[in-house]
């Protein structure tokens, strides 16, 4: 599998849309839930395709905890799982944290992606 971030924002309409996409079936769509708030959501867009799109959004006040990386984690198994090619994401160049933390979980930076 190869994996190749740019933040997605969390308030109510970005949320909402992601749910309406995975309504369709081809995105994997799923919510982290704490004290009945959802606290982050995450995806595969286009999870029927050899290569979906990875995306995650967490609250500020949850960022920096963990969640990012059990919640990518999750859906690298799911996507083997489902004999996916890999999972592709896009990220800011200047965003050194999320760098890490992707190639901390085995993604790898290509050139001419950026």
């Amino acid at each position: 599998m190869y994996y190749s971030y740019s933040p997605y924002p969390y308030d109510d309409n970005t949320v909402n849309a992601f749910l309406e996409r995975s309504e369709t079936g081809k995105d994997l769509t799923l919510g982290l839930f704490r004290n009945d708030k959802m606290i982050a959501y995450f995806f595969l867009w286009y999870y029927t395709d050899p290569v979906p799109l990875l995306g995650i959004g967490i609250l500020d006040e949850y960022q920096g905890k963990g969640f990012g990386k059990k919640l990518i984690q999750f859906l690298i198994d799911a996507a083997r799982r489902s004999s996916r090619d890999g999972i592709d994401l896009t990220m800011l160049p200047d965003n050194h944290r999320a760098y890490a933390l992707y190639e901390s979980l085995g993604f790898r930076h290509y050139a001419g992606c950026e």
